[in-house]
Formats: structure tokens, sequence, C-alpha cells
């Protein structure tokens, strides 16, 4: 990307930050977490003003899982975080991102995304989560003028990309969502990990050029 003249701004967001107790044991409440997530990419797009090489009208969010809980704000209508005055977001990626995201209320996106999923990832019917969530969410925005890119892959489940996953088996586990009780799988899968870069790929040149 930097040989591409990209900047890429990766946020490790959890430091010292709030009482984790004795064995690291203690994590914050989805909450707490979302509100420090939310601060840290304000802080971030208003520190931009100081890298006058990086060019801040062209910005593009990506988020894995419940990390697109950061994004969602800024490319949702309606939208419940403004940007910094100088930054503009001309696209996002959402890669398999998280079922209560999908339960919030979003009429449409106001920037073009590219969202990967796994067709086993999430449950039909009831509860009804993951891939099948946002498939039928993102159908039914009301504003299709902006370009929402839903890719899908088949035999994949969540963190098909997590190359720590690549000789681990599949792991499952039960989670309770608003509407009922389903099963998160994750498992690696080479296949969809290479298709969702190349994707990614042809986005950004889309959407941020040469």
């Amino acid at each position: 990307m930097i040989g591409q003249g990209h900047a890429t701004i990766v946020l490790d967001h959890y430091s010292s930050r709030g009482d984790y107790g004795a064995k690291f044991q203690k994590f914050p409440t989805l909450s707490e977490s979302k509100n420090w997530r939310e601060e840290d990419i304000l802080d971030l797009f208003d520190n931009l003003k100081d890298h006058p090489k990086i060019n801040r009208k062209k910005v593009v969010l990506a988020r894995w899982s419940a990390g697109a809980g950061i994004v969602l704000p800024f490319i949702s209508n309606p939208g419940a975080l403004d940007l910094p005055e100088g930054v503009a977001v001309v696209g996002a990626i959402l890669t398999y991102p998280y079922t209560y995201g999908c339960y919030k209320e979003i009429q449409s996106f106001n920037v073009p995304a590219l969202i990967h999923f796994g067709k086993l990832d999430g449950n039909k019917g009831s509860p009804l989560t993951g891939y099948y969530c946002w498939k039928d969410k993102v159908v039914k925005f009301s504003d299709n003028k902006i370009p929402v890119l839903f890719k899908a892959y088949d035999d994949t489940y969540h963190g098909y990309d997590l190359a720590l996953l690549r000789k681990r088996p599949k792991k499952c586990r039960t989670v309770k969502y608003r509407d009922g009780t389903g099963e998160s799988c994750m498992a690696f899968n080479e296949s969809a990990f290479k298709q969702s870069m190349t994707s990614n790929k042809k986005f950004l040149k889309i959407y941020l050029g040469d």
C-alpha cells in the first residue's frame, strides 16, 4: 500500500485502560470498549491534520467483526457520529460485521461499502444472525444509489482470514442474541481469504485510485 502512495493506519485500542484484574481476565463491557474505540478514531481523524502528506479527503475505513461497530456510526444513515472538519470517508470495508450492528437502525450507507461474509457464518430463522441478517438488511436499504457490494463465500465461517486459525480445527460456541440463541463458529478458509484480498484490492483501487 505504501508503495502505491497509500497510508495504512492500524489502531491498537486496548492499552492500560480499565481494571483487567490480576490475571487479565476482567474485560471491559461492550459499551465501554465501543466508547473507547470511537474516541480513538475521532482523535486519529483530528490528528491527521498534523500529517500534511496524508489526504484527509480520501479515507477508507476497514474493520472486522465487532470492530465494525466503530465504522457503522460514520457510514450509516441515520448517523451517530460526525467526522472532524476536513475529513471525508469515501468507502468502507466490513469483514463479517457483528450481528448486533445489524440489529441497529440503519436505513442505508452514505458511502460505497464492501461486505465480506462466509455463508456458514450465522443462523437463519430465529435468531437471524451474521450472514443472513446482514444480507437481508442490505437488500432492504432505502437508498440503492450508493453501491454496497456483498461478497459471500461457500463453506466459510467467521474468522476465515485469521492466520492463527490456519492449522486449528473449527471451534464453535453458543451465543445469546436479541431474539434467541445461536451458534457462532470460527475456522480458517484459504480460498475465501484469497478471494477477499482480491476484492479488497479492486475496491481500494476504485475509491482511492492508483
